[in-house]
């Protein structure tokens, strides 16, 4: 070996001893940044306590406060809400496009682990939201392909099948 080789093999050595060192042994001392860091923050926390405590908040911070107190629902970042809910049913009630999209099932594709369908001249996998909007392919094979429109709430509106166009093959 070379004695470039050996310096090489040896800052190698170096680096990674240095790194598992970081890695395993993290510097316990507590610089004079992260004191200060953790004092501001307990005293941003003190004065948003004392603020909510003298009732010097806005309505608008009341608000945030109250809605924070309420307990989670299942997703946290779904509105519950009555209005949605009705607007959600009325979706689904004239959820199906009129006139509805004219599909051509042009050709298959699969290879080890893919299957595509062409249709429209686009490629799409089973199970795939397609260009035109509320509308997926479900099931898809050699001679045919399923697609559905779902409405807003997720429920299959419309579904039809749709055979190979012959002459395509």
């Amino acid at each position: 070996m070379a004695t470039r080789e050996k310096i090489l093999v040896l800052a190698m050595i170096v680096a990674v001893g240095y790194g598992a060192y970081a890695m395993f042994w993290p510097d316990e001392r507590e610089t004079a940044s992260t004191v200060q860091d953790r004092q501001m923050l307990l005293d941003q926390v003190k004065a948003a306590t004392d603020a909510a405590d003298q009732g010097r908040l806005s309505p608008r911070q009341r608000h945030v406060m109250q809605e924070a107190l309420l307990p989670w629902p299942g997703n946290p970042f779904h509105r519950h809400s009555p209005d949605i809910a009705a607007t959600e049913r009325n979706e689904t009630e004239a959820a199906v496009p009129d006139p509805l999209p004219e599909f051509v099932y042009q050709g298959y594709l699969e290879t080890d682990e893919v299957r595509l369908a062409m249709i429209n001249g686009r490629p799409y996998a089973e199970g795939e939201r397609m260009r035109e909007p509320g509308f997926e392919v479900l099931t898809l094979n050699p001679k045919s392909v399923v697609i559905v429109f779902r409405a807003a709430s997720g429920e299959v509106a419309w579904r039809k099948e749709y055979t190979l166009e012959d002459g395509f093959l």
